[in-house]
């Protein structure tokens, strides 16, 4: 066992000076190719606001045998800055006479709002029930692999670029209802959930000094809808569970700084 061990050895630190000297090599080549075409490092920080497109949410629910179903009417928008972070590369592209540069990477942003609402009979949304309130907060997390095509279109230094990304939206929703005159007070929550997600966007890049670059952008950033658990309590039995559609529209600044590779 000893002398097969000891041959089994050397093979394995043998393999692995191998593997790790492929290794370097690669990245020496990809370095140096990055390096030879202009690339850049990109770090960047964004700010933004959002405001949701979808605004209407009718939540079914018994309430008792006797009134019959009624209806929760979420009828106030998502509207609440966002705060996002990029890494990624930044290649200068000479191919296309169109395409000035593409980027590359990793964006990630968040959002933390709380959509409102009131209890109201089935079919009579002219009536609200001033004694209730409904309120559905939203905690969001969207990681994306992200991709900028800026054009090769210069206007006193301002460059477009479209904006494209996709990846998975982790968010955190809850529903919140109370009612005086019923004395219930229920809360249902889904924890944490993964959509899938996406986001589709455009804006305008401008250049400063020591490589530094600012942006304005528009971006719609959609998911598949969000859910909560369906679950009877106090009284309130949702017909089925709470689904709000994520249609985020989104306009930030952002802050690049690039590093040479």
């Amino acid at each position: 066992m000893h002398l097969k061990g000891l041959m089994v050895l050397p093979t394995i630190i043998i393999a692995q000076n191998i593997l790790a000297s492929h290794s370097n090599n690669i990245l020496y080549k990809t370095k140096d190719y990055l390096n030879s075409q202009g690339a850049h490092y990109v770090v960047g920080a964004n700010l933004g606001y959002s405001y949701f497109t979808k605004k209407d949410l009718n939540i079914y629910y018994d309430r008792s045998v006797d009134n019959g179903p009624d209806e929760i009417d979420i009828n106030k928008r998502y509207k609440n800055p966002t705060i996002g972070a990029l890494f990624g590369i930044h290649v200068p592209v000479e191919k296309y006479n169109f395409i000035r540069s593409v980027f590359y990477g990793l964006k990630a942003v968040y959002f933390q709002g709380t959509s409102k609402g009131e209890m109201v009979p089935l079919g009579d949304k002219d009536f609200k029930c001033s004694d209730s309130s409904a309120k559905l907060p939203l905690k969001s997390l969207n990681v994306l692999l992200n991709s900028k095509v800026y054009f090769n279109y210069d206007k006193k230094g301002f460059i477009p670029f479209v904006d494209l990304g996709l990846g998975a939206n982790f968010y955190k929703l809850s529903l919140k209802v109370t009612g005086d005159v019923d004395q219930f007070d229920t809360k249902l929550s889904n924890n944490n959930k993964t959509a899938f997600a996406y986001n589709l966007g455009a804006g305008l890049s401008k250049e400063f000094k020591n490589n530094w670059h600012g942006s304005l952008a528009y971006n719609f950033y959609g998911s598949q809808d969000l859910k909560t658990k369906k679950r009877a309590s106090y009284g309130l039995d949702l017909a089925k569970s709470v689904k709000p559609k994520y249609q985020n529209n989104n306009i930030s600044i952002e802050i690049q700084k690039h590093f040479n590779v």
